[in-house]
């Protein structure tokens, strides 16, 4: 249950460093989310909630390091 609210945290502040000028959000949406996948791994095993908030991290992680490195803040 922890992974899907902390998923769904992540998601936002995700979706915030969208927006042109807030690309420094995306850092703090991944590690929100680093989190939130690491809760989903170790909590797999109790529920499908988990499951979910699994897979909502690894989708907007993947998101939010993509748009780190096209905006330039990786190097």
């Amino acid at each position: 249950m922890a992974s899907l609210v902390i998923s769904i945290i992540g998601a936002i502040f995700g979706l915030i460093g969208l927006v042109p000028l807030l690309g420094i959000v995306n850092w703090i949406a991944i590690a929100i989310l680093l989190v939130a996948f690491i809760l989903g791994i170790v909590g797999l095993k109790k529920s499908g909630k988990s499951k979910a908030g699994l897979i909502i991290s690894i989708i907007f992680l993947i998101i939010a390091i993509i748009r780190v490195v096209l905006g330039g803040g990786a190097f």
